[in-house]
């Protein structure tokens, strides 16, 4: 059986006035028949975990996080920018049937599932989608228009 990666958050509280506590990402491999919440028994020392899940993240850190998790899927070394921007659109169609339908909570899911393609299409292409977004805004934020019946911008001829 294949054992499956995962991340987790551990922490160590140390007794040095300076540095109260480390915290590290950690990705581990648990066997696929090994229940995970009985892992998380299991103590390293002084050493325990902290659930990624509910944690406040900047979004650097839950974009290096995306990029861990598409490596360790091989999603980053063995795909392709085309590959991820059809992923991407497979994403755009289930955002569109959720705001069809009105589900909020589809939503959400369909935009986060969008950004993820999006890190991966540029972790694949060797770019940074934030320095893309910078380029992109840098590029607009002058950018004068209006705003059409179906509330779309639409930018003002040069």
């Amino acid at each position: 059986m294949t054992p499956t990666p995962k991340l987790r958050f551990v922490e160590r509280v140390l007794p040095y006035p300076d540095v109260k506590t480390i915290r590290v990402l950690q990705q581990f491999w648990l066997p696929d028949n090994e229940p995970y919440n009985e892992w998380l028994k299991i103590k390293d020392g002084e050493w325990h975990d902290v659930p990624l899940e509910g944690r406040r993240m900047s979004y650097a850190k839950t974009e290096m996080l995306t990029v861990q998790w598409g490596e360790a899927r091989g999603i980053v070394q063995n795909s392709t920018p085309y590959a991820q921007a059809q992923k991407t659109q497979e994403e755009l169609y289930e955002l569109f049937e959720a705001i069809e339908e009105g589900d909020r909570e589809a939503m959400a899911d369909a935009y986060g599932d969008i950004l993820v393609t999006l890190v991966m299409g540029c972790a694949t292409a060797d770019l940074n989608l934030v320095t893309c977004f910078q380029g992109a805004f840098l590029e607009i934020k002058d950018r004068k228009g209006f705003l059409n019946k179906e509330g779309i911008f639409v930018k003002e001829s040069a």
